[in-house]
């Protein structure tokens, strides 16, 4: 998977919202989508996807960012990539059932 572009993921919910860019800045991310999950109690919960080449990298650098700025990190997930990621990379398009 890996030596077909099958990169990996980090997913997480912060505390506050974040650009993208900023995210996408970090060593290791190749690229940053977030997306709103509405608010949970007194709190507004944004979710992130980083795409990164390389993952232990990509965990370091975000978390000494998340601390430096003071945003809490909520459901921290790693994943590496699948053959979804490759199928996505390579045509760009969905699996539709």
């Amino acid at each position: 998977i890996a030596g077909l572009d099958g990169r990996g993921h980090i997913e997480f919910a912060a505390s506050r919202p974040v650009e993208s860019a900023e995210l996408t800045r970090l060593s290791g991310v190749t690229g940053a989508a977030a997306r709103s999950n509405g608010a949970v109690g007194s709190l507004q919960l944004t979710t992130y996807r980083l795409d990164v080449d390389e993952p232990r990298t990509a965990i370091t650098s975000l978390l000494n960012w998340s601390e430096g700025r003071g945003i809490e990190l909520r459901g921290l997930e790693v994943a590496p990539g699948t053959l979804e990621d490759v199928f996505l990379r390579l045509t760009g398009r969905e699996l539709r059932e």
